[in-house]
């Protein structure tokens, strides 16, 4: 597709607060692409820093700057900009991640292609000692996109950013926005999208995602941010989205991510607490008394 007119609109939200380090690299990566008809949404969560200047100074009119007196909750802040889209597809960036120039023409085709209403893609992760490290996702051929991509969201061994995210506007139908009462609300939207449409891999990174102490995943205790995996690992076993077996395999490796991240700031009796847990599902197993005794460490 060359011509504009014959373009489906693609709504982009980014949601922002005091990014003003970050944000015009942010705005400057939509805007660039090479797919050229979209509308970008900046929610500001009433920023105290240069935010508001410096989108000022950004001169498109496929962007539309919205303040809002601060909220302090991401999820509230991109349902906001959720309620201000019009396009047929809908993307998220957060505001100190980049995308690569052809992210959106890339993955529209690639959903054209699979018939699919979501696709999400592998990225790079850049730390802050400016290190890079490629992510691939990569399902084997004959894998339905979205079983493989679910359990291994259960499982702990991938992650997925909704930045890296593309889908259609259909979709929020079944989905709705993204929940306020969870930590995890970015797993637990692209969980939902996984249970009811057919998500894609694009193998490809396109997407640069910015690992600092300012980032809001880094603001949970690691406890609080298991127990609401829990949750929704429980949830999505009781409404029969998933099997026995994948429920008990995934608490435990969540159990045992928990061990490992959290083993200097849990205390020991929630260490125990969770070995216990572990015990229950499948008892006796020496790599439960292994992951305790490395938390202890």
């Amino acid at each position: 597709m060359t011509d504009k007119d014959h373009q489906p609109l693609i709504s982009v939200i980014i949601p922002t607060y005091n990014r003003e380090r970050y944000i015009l690299e942010a705005v400057n990566s939509v805007l660039s692409q090479t797919y050229g008809n979209i509308e970008l949404i900046v929610v500001d969560d009433g920023s105290t820093d240069q935010t508001k200047e410096l989108i000022g100074s950004v001169r498109d009119p496929r962007l539309d700057y919205y303040r809002i007196d601060h909220i302090g909750h991401i999820s509230s802040v991109r349902n906001i900009g959720l309620e201000r889209c019009g396009g047929e597809y809908i993307a998220f960036l957060d505001s100190d991640d980049v995308w690569k120039r052809d992210k959106l023409a890339k993955q529209l085709n690639y959903l054209n292609q699979t018939e699919a209403n979501a696709v999400i893609s592998s990225y790079d992760i850049l730390d802050s000692d400016e290190t890079i490290e490629t992510k691939l996702i990569n399902p084997e051929s004959n894998q339905n996109g979205s079983q493989y991509i679910l359990q291994n969201l259960l499982m702990n061994t991938i992650s997925i950013y909704i930045s890296t995210a593309l889908i259609h506007c259909s979709v929020l139908k079944d989905v709705k926005g993204f929940s306020t009462t969870t930590s995890i609300s970015e797993v637990d939207f692209i969980g939902r999208i996984l249970v009811h449409h057919k998500t894609v891999v694009y193998l490809d990174s396109l997407v640069t995602i910015r690992k600092h102490q300012a980032n809001i995943s880094s603001q949970t205790t690691i406890l609080n941010l298991f127990k609401e995996k829990f949750k929704m690992i429980d949830d999505l076993h009781d409404n029969g989205h998933i099997d026995r077996s994948t429920y008990n395999q995934s608490i435990i490796n969540h159990i045992y991510s928990c061990l490992m991240q959290g083993k200097h700031e849990l205390k020991m009796a929630e260490k125990f607490s969770l070995f216990v847990d572990c015990h229950k599902i499948r008892p006796m197993s020496l790599k439960h008394f292994f992951m305790l005794t490395r938390s202890l460490i």
